[in-house]
């Protein structure tokens, strides 16, 4: 005797899944979830559900053209509505930061970079300075000795990449200049989303630049007073990895931003050093600059993608 009331239910949550996975790949807001690297996975599988989909549509003719007895719905089937009842209810958007669960802050890159970026540093001032006393222990006059020394540092400094802005190190967050508020709105991304570009940027390198970036506040208790993060969420895979990752910025009131706000700063770098997971590391702060509310971004431009 055929459960022609349980092929009903494979049928309904078949389709209904079609439909719901459909409109998340049309509408783009599938990017909530996943990242782009895995679209073509998914519209593989929307393959496969509509195939099943008519496969059960067939079925179901079959069963109800037979007798019509044992019409009986199965509680087992039914278990299989839950998930289309979660993503019909608790479905994310991007209008919030609490559209993907929260996570610590995550500097990878800068982390790793800066990391990095100090044994370079070192290995730098190590080739100075053999560079330098090679080029005093040559017999010559006091003022060909002078310009030899001159003219070594720059070679060696051209061939570290070491022309940019110097630094005097790392200040305390108390000491900098705060970022004011600017009343009004600003379309999100206007003149150049370069948030995703910066953020490969070591703290060396970012250091007595002026950069405008775009994001939503994050803040912790950890963080220095009066400090925010302009933050975006990152992930590689889907929202199950997601991270944040940001630049820190000095402001007059950090109570006055709720994690909500999505803003959009232009502000001085400055090098700032604090706790990351036990161990002390160089991160970015902005200071001297400006703060202005923006538009929420779309899906497709709310997240990084690395």
């Amino acid at each position: 005797m055929r459960k022609c009331g349980e092929e009903l239910v494979w049928y309904v949550v078949l389709i209904v899944l079609s439909i719901i996975v459909g409109g998340l790949l049309i509408s783009g807001e599938i990017l909530l979830y996943l990242a782009p690297r895995m679209l073509p996975m998914v519209w593989f599988g929307l393959v496969v559900l509509v195939i099943l989909t008519i496969y059960q549509f067939i079925r179901l003719g079959q069963c109800f053209g037979e007798s019509g007895k044992g019409h009986a719905i199965h509680l087992k089937g039914l278990v299989f509505l839950i998930p289309i009842v979660l993503m019909l209810t608790a479905m994310p958007n991007e209008d919030t930061v609490n559209a993907l669960p929260n996570r610590n802050v995550q500097m990878g890159t800068l982390v790793a970079q800066s990391s990095s970026a100090t044994v370079e540093d070192t290995a730098t001032k190590e080739t100075k300075k053999d560079t330098l006393a090679n080029a005093q222990s040559e017999p010559a006059q006091e003022t060909d000795a002078q310009e030899t020394e001159a003219e070594a540092e720059k070679n060696v400094k051209i061939a570290t990449g070491d022309m940019g802005v110097q630094s005097d190190g790392p200040i305390d967050p108390a000491d900098a200049i705060p970022c004011v508020y600017n009343e009004g709105k600003v379309p999100f991304g206007e003149g150049g989303d370069l948030f995703n570009e910066y953020i490969y940027n070591t703290t060396e390198e970012l250091v007595g630049q002026t950069i405008t970036v775009y994001g939503f506040v994050y803040t912790e208790e950890t963080f220095p007073e009066d400090v925010i993060l302009i933050s975006r969420l990152c992930f590689w895979c889907c929202a199950a990895d997601s991270y944040v990752i940001g630049f820190y910025v000095k402001v007059e009131d950090a109570d006055a931003y709720s994690a909500d706000d999505w803003i959009c700063v232009t502000g001085v770098v400055e090098s700032i050093t604090m706790d990351f997971y036990g161990d002390d590391f160089d991160f970015p702060l902005l200071t001297d600059g400006t703060i202005t509310y923006c538009d929420i971004p779309n899906t497709e431009e709310a997240y990084i993608y690395p």
